[in-house]
């Protein structure tokens, strides 16, 4: 399971989104974390009104309300609303705050669908929420998942849309050639070992990224995406070889990553 890519600098952050897929509305997956709240106190004083909702209310996760992100529906022929969606996206268009999802659903009826996989049940029993609404992680879950789980997930959308670590808008589909059953509602998405294994090297590597930027500054000219799999792999080959100091650990990824290469 894939995800394509496609050049983000070519138009402004509103036509790069909108001339993506032909639909009356869109919404807008968005962290309001970094915000301190603030957005739904922005969103509350557009009208005609946006539909937004909380992803985690009527879940399990619902004593989570204050992280929660939001789920925001713009419709296109809405000026203000268009207004609103131009401004946001040139506001975030550089921060891993913002999904954009086109559906045919409601919107209850997507965020019900959504909620769904908040949570993943891990191979020893363990419960844990998978961040698919983290832009920085999307690709990382989507390719994790097993294609039947994938088909799940976006079995209610038919694109999704977000930028990248390297700056490119990023698109992905669920694959439609294999049978998408739903999860109950009140049941957590499973996960075996080697998903874990990778979804837990991903968390590492993001880590790994953080630090190895601050270590080798020159690092920022490759791509942030491959250098982001390459740290996965050596975190893994880490655990294998039982290396837990954080120090050396980190010197021995840094011998053991390639050459750096700009991204052109």
């Amino acid at each position: 399971m894939s995800s394509s890519q496609t050049p983000a600098s070519q138009a402004t952050p509103f036509r790069a989104i909108t001339q993506q897929h032909v639909a009356p509305f869109l919404d807008l997956l968005l962290d309001p974390v970094a915000d301190s709240g603030n957005w739904q106190q922005r969103i509350a004083m557009i009208q005609p009104p946006l539909e937004c909702l909380r992803l985690f209310d009527d879940t399990p996760l619902s004593d989570l309300r204050q992280d929660s992100p939001l789920l925001v529906r713009v419709w296109l022929n809405q000026s203000e609303h268009c207004d609103w969606l131009e401004s946001t996206l040139n506001l975030l268009w550089q921060q891993p705050q913002w999904i954009v999802l086109f559906s045919s659903s409601s919107q209850p009826a997507l965020a019900a669908h959504l909620r769904r996989f908040l949570t993943v049940k891990l191979d020893g029993g363990g419960l844990t929420l998978l961040r698919y609404y983290d832009p920085r992680l999307l690709r990382i879950v989507v390719n994790t998942l097993t294609p039947a789980q994938g088909a799940a997930l976006g079995q209610r959308i038919d694109l999704w849309l977000w930028r990248n670590r390297d700056g490119e808008l990023e698109r992905w589909t669920a694959p439609s050639d294999h049978p998408a059953p739903l999860p109950s509602s009140h049941q957590p998405l499973p996960l075996d070992s080697a998903q874990r294994v990778q979804l837990e090297s991903y968390v590492e590597a993001h880590a790994s990224l953080i630090q190895l930027q601050s270590l080798e500054p020159a690092r920022a000219t490759q791509s942030q995406e491959q250098l982001l799999d390459e740290l996965a792999r050596l975190n893994r080959q880490a655990d294998v070889e039982s290396r837990w100091n954080s120090v050396e650990r980190m010197e021995w990824i840094r011998r053991h990553l390639p050459e750096i290469t700009a991204t052109t």
